[in-house]
């Protein structure tokens, strides 16, 4: 969930607006740090997220999970 993401060091990500309904924009943060050699680490953190709950439009969140796999699935595998 992309609630809350931090960069150790500073790289000009570009975040991706082509994605449905804000489905997949974190995971391209993530693959866009990974494709440059960076890090991508998940830490717990004392934080509640409150969401309704699901992945919302379940159709627009597959269609952000096949952007998501077309433009990264070679590169970061």
């Amino acid at each position: 969930d992309g609630l809350l993401l931090a960069f150790t060091d500073w790289y000009p990500f570009r975040f991706d607006d082509t994605y449905p309904a804000w489905h997949g924009y974190d995971a391209d943060i993530c693959a866009q740090a990974r494709s440059v050699g960076m890090t991508v680490a998940v830490a717990p953190i004392p934080l509640f997220h409150h969401t309704k709950g699901g992945y919302g439009d379940k159709t627009q969140w597959d269609a952000a999970d096949a952007r998501w796999r077309e433009k990264w699935q070679k590169v970061v595998a």
